[in-house]
């Protein structure tokens, strides 16, 4: 099988390590770290998720910084040759090369967000039905792993391998859900963690959790379309409104200015 060439771009690890002695920056490196490594799938079997950015491989935190220090590079380079033509250009060109890594980054990390959270809901209203049936949380996670295919059976499965090799679904549950980098995963996790209530009881503490993904679904969506709404009015205004009332003042403007030059 013909391997996929990818590129490798400069290791500046030593230099980034410096920053780590800094608590601050050691816990914004890791945060980065574990969001480059989920989202590109690098220690999770997602394989919707492509591994590689501009053609880049991308395996953790210290080459995410390499490749945009490459495209710093590149934009230097860029802002060096079009300087000559237009200066203005060329400052335009610097930053936005160079953020070029870090904008796909946030692109893909939000769309993995959201289309987690929706599949998360689908894998919720799952494991309620099979509790309803009686099966207890250990054969609703195998059943989940086998028979769904979505963003969150891949970190079920992870769970369940843990399981196989001796961890308690505690230990595993957590380790798994900090992956996920998602909130209601956690909480999804220390709710079949209850082993002091009944499974009914889980059941039902599992709707009201679908219940809150779906009302906060439901905000987003109606926030995004005032958002929409608030510009589209400016576009009405700025396309349409103020074009218009410029044309209709225009030849009042002028014939009132020519009335008074004329002295009338």
């Amino acid at each position: 099988m013909k391997r996929k060439k990818v590129l490798r771009p400069l290791r500046i690890e030593k230099y980034v390590k410096r920053f780590e002695k800094n608590q601050k920056a050691r816990d914004l490196i890791e945060k980065l770290d574990r969001q480059i490594k989920t989202v590109f799938g690098v220690d999770v079997e997602i394989q919707s998720l492509r591994r590689t950015l501009f053609g880049f491989a991308l395996q953790d935190v210290y080459d995410f910084i390499s490749i945009v220090f490459t495209f710093f590079l590149i934009s230097c380079l860029l802002f060096v040759l079009y300087a000559r033509i237009s200066i203005l250009f060329g400052l335009i060109l610097l930053p936005s090369v160079t953020t070029m890594p870090i904008a796909v980054l946030s692109i893909r990390t939000r769309k993995f967000k959201k289309q987690f959270k929706q599949d998360l809901l689908d894998t919720i209203e799952t494991m309620i039905q099979g509790f309803k049936c009686g099966l207890v949380v250990e054969q609703v996670l195998e059943y989940i792993a086998e028979s769904q295919e979505n963003l969150v059976t891949p970190f079920i499965k992870e769970i369940n391998l843990r399981l196989l090799a001796g961890q308690s679904l505690k230990e595993a549950s957590l380790q798994v859900s900090s992956k996920t980098l998602s909130s209601e995963f956690e909480r999804m996790c220390r709710i079949f963690n209850l082993r002091s209530v009944t499974i009914s009881h889980i059941a039902e503490t599992l709707s009201v959790l679908a219940e809150n993904i779906y009302e906060e679904e439901k905000t987003e969506i109606e926030t995004l379309a005032d958002k929409l709404n608030v510009r589209f009015t400016l576009i009405m205004l700025a396309g349409y409104v103020i074009p218009f009332l410029i044309l209709v003042t225009y030849p009042l403007v002028m014939m009132f200015s020519k009335y008074n030059f004329f002295g009338g």
